[in-house]
């Protein structure tokens, strides 16, 4: 391998490589590979449980900071993030601290005639589920867990929820000592509907 590199550095108990950047204009560290058809970055290990630390470790420690601590930038037709997680383990976590901001959000997609969040073909499901949905929160605030907002009146071809079922199973079902469903006073619509075959 070291025959091969243009560059290769060895470190034992030491860091390889320090970078000490006060410039505000550029970047510490620079990658172009428009000429080369391979990875401008690749980090490997092949380490079993001895690892401490992450593999990967993006920090902005001050309160202050108001960026993006990772960017990414797609104008091609290539998936933007492609995570691959073959190991029994979860394939995205994410620990928030915030209070009063989204902890997912997607930011007005242009989609119109594609899907905004697609869950496709657990196929293998035996007892688990495809979404898992739960608050333990003990405040009596008034608030929804779920909500399904259609704000256009204009969309009038639009169905809030649809269920297909192809089995015998039940469509929907309701455990707990509040309403299974409450109509509001101030509806001009129908309260429901039912259809059937005979």
């Amino acid at each position: 391998i070291q025959n091969e590199a243009a560059l290769s550095i060895y470190s034992d108990n030491r860091k390889a490589i320090h970078i000490d950047h006060d410039d505000a204009d550029e970047p510490a560290v620079y990658i172009d590979t428009t000429n080369s058809a391979d990875k401008a970055l690749e980090i490997y290990s092949n380490l079993g449980s001895g690892q401490n630390t992450p593999l990967v470790d993006f920090t902005a420690d001050n309160t202050g900071f108001d960026q993006n601590v990772l960017y990414l930038k797609n104008d091609g037709t290539g998936t933007g993030m492609l995570i691959d997680q073959n190991g029994n383990a979860k394939a995205l976590e994410i620990d928030s601290e915030q209070t009063s901001n989204n902890i997912f959000h997607i930011n007005n997609p242009a989609i119109t005639t594609g899907t905004a969040l697609s869950i496709e073909e657990a196929n293998v499901l035996t007892t688990g589920r495809i979404v898992f949905l739960k608050s333990n929160s003990s405040d009596s605030s008034t608030r929804s867990l779920f909500q399904l907002y259609n704000s256009n009146s204009s969309a009038t071809g639009t169905t809030m929820m649809y269920l297909n079922n192809a089995s015998t199973g039940t469509g929907i079902e309701f455990v707990g000592s509040g309403h299974a469903i409450s109509g509001s006073a101030t509806s001009t619509g129908s309260f429901g509907r039912i259809e059937g075959t005979t």
